[in-house]
């Protein structure tokens, strides 16, 4: 599988070629849970689809240069890993 490339998702400003839906104030509060569903499209259908969940406790937890992904904290690596294993 060739890779799709990366794409980087500001919370609350996404880009203007994405069709978003958003409801609810725009901000971050504490105990909440957030979403975040995508899909990839190519050749007319859906090549991949994938369910984020995550916190404002998980997100100020990251380290520089790590993402939430797979429920946790890991590097740009290890995420690539799992993408590679998923795929």
């Amino acid at each position: 599988m060739e890779p799709f490339g990366t794409t980087t998702f500001p919370l609350f400003e996404p880009p203007r070629s994405w069709r978003t839906e958003t409801t609810g104030p725009q901000k971050l509060a504490p105990g909440r849970t957030y979403s975040l569903t995508f899909k990839v499209y190519e050749g007319g259908g859906v090549q991949y689809t994938g369910d984020l969940y995550f916190t404002a406790k998980d997100l100020t937890s990251l380290s520089p240069g790590q993402v939430w992904a797979d429920d946790r904290a890991m590097s740009r690596d290890d995420f690539d890993d799992l993408v590679d294993d998923s795929c």
